[in-house]
């Protein structure tokens, strides 16, 4: 997976949720701009970052990692 496929999955995931881009930055603490780039796909996730999205979206972690099929 690519980032800008790993950005979409975030993207499906919070609108799964019904959160805007700002609720999810508040939830996570990060700045909308953060969760605007991972769903554009021009920056990657943190491990850290990556654990803490998956515990929120309550996902396997391995579904937002960039090598998952």
């Amino acid at each position: 997976m690519s980032k800008q496929e790993l950005g979409d999955r975030i993207l499906s995931l919070r609108r799964g949720m019904g959160y805007s881009q700002e609720k999810l930055a508040q939830k996570v603490g990060v700045t909308r701009q953060a969760v605007i780039s991972w769903e554009k796909g021009q920056v990657g996730l943190t491990s850290a970052r990556r654990k803490q999205l998956a515990e929120f979206f309550r996902v396997p972690e391995a579904v937002l990692e960039e090598d998952y099929k």
